[in-house]
């Protein structure tokens, strides 16, 4: 009895609910716009390489919006803003027309904030679009973008560039001659350093000091997004003598740094034969002649 008893209590309230929904009921609009999609020229300067005149660099950026199907804005402003001071927003140019190529130069945003640019200054360049009357911003004080966060997730989306004037790790910098400071042979001697003829990321070391004048080779492999250099390498010997006992097949094992306006390497290592491995690290550093 209870059971019919609520059902049908529940039956009278829908009843007394229906008046109040009809046809003229106004629900919220749905905005829905069109998104910036900016797209970086893959032959020009992907950041601003410091160990140049940042004034030098030179960018090159398609500007576009993301759904070619959906309205185009009223109104776009490419923008730029300047180590996160979203305060301080700067306008890079209006766009009339999609899609439209846009160069940007170290000069313009030197002029643009009316500071140098220095190491370590991050620029990033997005889009206003204008609908209705109302502006979307790529930039909010806060740094929040105006449109939906399931932009970033769109294949192939690109609403914000991002420049770091940083230093450009380019390894051909790191070829040629070189002074080496070896503390695990407590020795000084020059070598040779090229690219490896197989693997881009890849610097062989030639003339690396062995037993008895030996000369022996490493390779070092370097993860050019970290810039960091690994040193995983037996040196190729023919056999060491250290302290009277017979030792073969000496590797080094480490990370390192690079020193790029300075063209140094400075590595961490340690040093293990075929019989086993010596305790504690040694520098390895190398200098450029």
């Amino acid at each position: 009895m209870k059971k019919y008893i609520s059902e049908l209590f529940l039956l009278v309230f829908c009843i007394l609910l229906l008046p109040g929904c009809d046809s003229n009921t106004n629900m919220p609009d749905i905005t829905t716009l069109n998104y910036p999609k900016i797209t970086p020229d893959p032959t020009s300067d992907q950041l601003i390489n410091m160990l140049k005149d940042p004034d030098l660099f030179h960018g090159k950026l398609t500007v576009d919006v993301y759904f070619s199907n959906k309205d185009l804005p009223q109104a776009a402003t490419l923008v730029v803003a300047k180590n996160g001071d979203y305060d301080n927003v700067k306008t890079i140019q209006t766009i009339s027309q999609f899609p439209t190529v846009v160069d940007i130069t170290g000069t313009q945003l030197r002029n643009l904030f009316n500071e140098d640019i220095v190491l370590n200054d991050v620029f990033e360049v997005g889009m206003d679009l204008e609908y209705n009357g109302i502006v979307y911003k790529a930039f909010n004080s806060d740094g929040r973008i105006s449109y939906s966060s399931d932009l970033w997730s769109l294949p192939g989306s690109n609403p914000i560039q991002t420049y770091d004037a940083t230093y450009l790790l380019d390894l051909n910098d790191f070829t040629g001659s070189f002074h080496v400071v070896d503390e695990w042979w407590d020795d000084e001697y020059d070598v040779t350093i090229s690219r490896s003829p197989s693997t881009d990321n890849q610097l062989v070391v030639d003339g690396m000091l062995g037993a008895d004048g030996d000369a022996g080779s490493i390779v070092i492999d370097v993860n050019m997004a970290t810039q960091i250099p690994q040193l995983n390498s037996q040196v190729v010997l023919k056999s060491l003598v250290p302290f009277g006992m017979p030792y073969t097949n000496m590797a080094y094992t480490g990370s390192g740094r690079f020193n790029i306006p300075a063209q140094t390497m400075t590595f961490s290592i340690s040093v293990s034969v075929t019989q086993g491995s010596f305790s504690g690290t040694y520098s390895l550093v190398f200098s450029k002649n």
